[in-house]
């Protein structure tokens, strides 16, 4: 009865360790959380920059401007619940008294796909 209590409450002690912890099933060691990765995925960051020049735009009598998307000069992601994008893109204002002037702008998009979220957290000039 003894040696059942005893591995009992070493199995317990294992089972509440660290190392147990950092070994979960379904844990990637791939992904630093919290950590700024540079991303190559220009494709999906066009969409991003794209989706928050949108928002804009919508709101562009509030705010004065309408902006088009040039191209981009580079993304990063960070994993939280989610994923932050900050995105540094070229812009142009094609109703502007000079439309072939581009502007570099920075956006900040939070992006939760499966449950269908994203939020444009800001938007600036740099």
């Amino acid at each position: 009865m003894m040696r059942n209590f005893l591995l009992l409450v070493l199995f317990a002690c294992f089972l509440l360790s660290p190392a147990a912890a950092d070994s979960s099933p379904g844990q990637r060691d791939d992904i630093e959380e919290g950590g700024w990765e540079e991303s190559y995925n220009i494709d999906k960051a066009q969409r991003i920059a794209g989706w928050a020049l949108s928002e804009h735009n919508s709101n562009s009598s509030l705010l004065g401007t309408y902006l088009s998307l040039a191209g981009i000069d580079s993304v990063y992601t960070q994993v939280v619940s989610g994923k932050l994008y900050k995105i540094r893109m070229k812009v142009v204002i094609p109703y502007s008294s000079d439309p072939s002037s581009e502007y570099t702008y920075e956006t900040l998009v939070w992006e939760k796909p499966w449950i269908n979220f994203r939020q444009l957290e800001y938007l600036r000039t740099v």
